[in-house]
């Protein structure tokens, strides 16, 4: 693990005053690895030169705040992220952060095309749920059927004068 350090330590390894070094600190944070702890915040040895650099943009070579920030974003190339279940930020390059964007949408599309496949299957599987209610349908009417078919057929087996004296048979009432 690094070894952090001070304001106080920046102060002596810069040669720039404490509320300059906060100023600096405070203004450009996101070109600053600093670690939380207790109430103290302390930074990687690296500020130093950072701090150095800063007050040199701005003091020797005139620069704005804005062209201060270009030029650290250019030399130093690098956004911290912190994953919500961490407490220390990771100091990633635009290039390792845009490969690791590309992953994550490369794993997205991954997903997108189970869930596509997922729809296609839950659609086939609702076009079998209404297959086999049409094929209910159509069991239950042979069935009415074939019970219709039989009595008629019993009623044709009567002797012609039962046919002529009796009561239709019911599956003439059902049409």
């Amino acid at each position: 693990m690094k070894d952090y350090i001070t304001v106080g330590e920046l102060e002596k390894r810069t040669g720039l005053h404490e509320s300059t070094i906060r100023r600096y600190l405070k203004h450009y944070e996101e070109y600053f690895d600093s670690q939380k702890m207790g109430r103290a915040t302390k930074y990687d040895p690296a500020a130093a030169e950072k701090l150095l650099k800063i007050y040199s943009y701005l003091n020797q070579h005139g620069l704005s705040s804005d062209e201060v920030r270009e030029a650290l974003e250019e030399e130093y190339n690098q956004i911290v992220t912190v994953a919500p279940d961490e407490k220390i930020g990771r100091v990633q390059t635009k290039h390792e952060l845009a490969q690791q964007m590309y992953s994550d949408l490369q794993e997205i599309k991954k997903q997108f095309g189970s869930f596509e496949e997922m729809k296609q299957k839950l659609s086939k599987l609702d076009k079998l749920d209404r297959l086999d209610q049409l094929e209910r349908k159509i069991e239950e009417r042979i069935e009415e059927r074939d019970k219709k078919l039989l009595r008629y057929i019993r009623y044709q087996q009567k002797p012609w004068w039962r046919k002529i004296f009796s009561k239709p048979p019911p599956f003439f009432d059902d049409e």
